[in-house]
């Protein structure tokens, strides 16, 4: 391979990022679990709702963690 006067320092890291998009109906039954289960434990609902949040977040860095969806043939981008 032929060098470059601009070469990557050795410890650079090259990260890709993917969108995350929660859909409404996604959207509506996350905030019903929230609901039903703030009412007897708001604390554990928050923590719970904190966890999601971090999971939803990393796939935009590690999307391969999770299968595709069952729906993702009858798109054109890639359903996880």
């Amino acid at each position: 391979m032929p060098s470059s006067k601009y070469a990557m320092p050795e410890n650079m890291v090259l990260v890709m990022t993917c969108n995350v998009v929660l859909q409404r109906l996604a959207i509506a039954d996350l905030q019903g679990y929230y609901d039903y289960a703030a009412q007897s434990s708001p604390v554990d609902a928050s923590r719970w709702l904190d966890r999601f949040q971090f999971a939803l977040q990393s796939l935009s860095t590690r999307p391969d963690r999770c299968s595709v969806a069952r729906e993702n043939g009858k798109v054109e981008v890639e359903l996880r």
